[in-house]
């Protein structure tokens, strides 16, 4: 089956999916029966677009050497907007892999309404739209009968959202334990094996590229906590970004890392949900957790979640530390998805 797919966003995700779309294209055939093709890539410069498809390393070399999805040869349009682009791609899926913004949500949330109000499924990659307008855009999603999927948007390449929907059918889910962010997790193993202060820990995590120039949504909570907003939407009920108690990693001290060793526990930002007296509290604050909780060997750039249930017990799964590449497949993941349960 044919599977046309738009992409807004032409960034390291972008990038990455187009590569892997290219790179899988047999295993996506014989073991799915799906022929992936992108139609359509926007980003800041415009857009290239065939209904006819284009070719992922045309599209690559573009990037690279011109700044721009709008150079690809016989197919780049600079400066269209991604309406008009749309409406040419004839396209099944859209994927939203824009930068993503809390405070607006903007640009994926209104891609991810227009690619809706247009007949086409989503998959996204950006978490913003989701935090402040989950239950708006999942309702026009059922109302047009439309899939809207986001495993890139959560903690990628953690499984979270599919334990939940594959394996835990009958189950409530009681509480929600989360390492979410992979920034944060590293500076704290950095000031427990002896990087000294926060201050210190940043630096050195954003001279190796793993802190980001502005890492204060990282370092202050904001990132766990959109993804803990979206979890808790998606798997127990709804909440939104200003019910949440956060407190980041910047106000760790290197005496209560002293502290936690000496106990022999690990600091951790957890992101907590949990039903109490029959409403959701949700907590991102940082937490010497002992070494029998399920997610005190999670360190570096590895992201874990355990998930407690009525039925099924305690569910954990953790990552072995990730990156972009490791996003777009979480997207690659939604789109066949899509195409094998909602297309056929």
């Amino acid at each position: 089956m044919r599977v046309a797919v738009a992409m807004f966003g032409f960034g390291n995700v972008g990038r990455f999916f187009a590569e892997t779309i290219s790179q899988k294209r047999e295993i996506l055939a014989d073991r799915y029966g799906l022929e992936i093709v992108l139609t359509c890539v926007t980003d800041t410069t415009g857009a290239a677009v065939s209904a006819q498809g284009l070719d992922p390393g045309v599209l690559l070399d573009a990037k690279r050497s011109d700044g721009g999805a709008a150079y690809c040869p016989q197919y780049g349009q600079p400066g269209i907007d991604p309406r008009s682009a749309l409406a040419n791609a004839r396209a099944d899926i859209v994927v939203e892999a824009t930068p993503t913004n809390m405070t607006t949500g903007e640009p994926g949330l209104s891609n991810i309404k227009l690619a809706l109000s247009s007949g086409m499924h989503v998959a996204t990659a950006s978490k913003g739209a989701l935090v402040l307008a989950y239950s708006e855009l999942m309702q026009l999603a059922k109302e047009r009968g439309l899939a809207l999927k986001f495993a890139a948007a959560v903690a990628s390449p953690l499984p979270t959202i599919e334990l939940a929907d594959f394996a835990l059918q009958g189950c409530e889910i009681k509480s929600i334990d989360a390492i979410l962010n992979a920034t944060s997790n590293c500076i704290l193993r950095s000031m427990e094996t002896g990087a000294g202060t926060f201050e210190e820990a940043l630096k050195d995590a954003q001279r190796r590229g793993v802190a980001e120039a502005n890492p204060r949504l990282d370092v202050e909570g904001w990132d766990t906590s959109g993804k803990l907003v979206i979890l808790t939407n998606a798997l127990m009920g709804k909440v939104s970004l200003n019910e949440v108690e956060r407190r980041g990693v910047d106000t760790v001290t290197p005496e209560m890392v002293k502290e936690a060793r000496a106990e022999g526990k690990s600091i951790k930002l957890l992101g907590t949900a949990r039903r109490v007296n029959g409403h959701l509290e949700l907590r991102v604050v940082p937490v010497a957790v002992p070494p029998e909780h399920p997610l005190f060997a999670v360190n570096g750039i590895q992201k874990g979640i355990s998930i407690d249930t009525d039925l099924a017990g305690r569910l954990t799964v953790i990552d072995g530390g990730a990156g972009p590449l490791a996003t777009a497949q979480c997207v690659l993941r939604d789109v066949v998805n899509i195409a094998r349960f909602h297309m056929r």
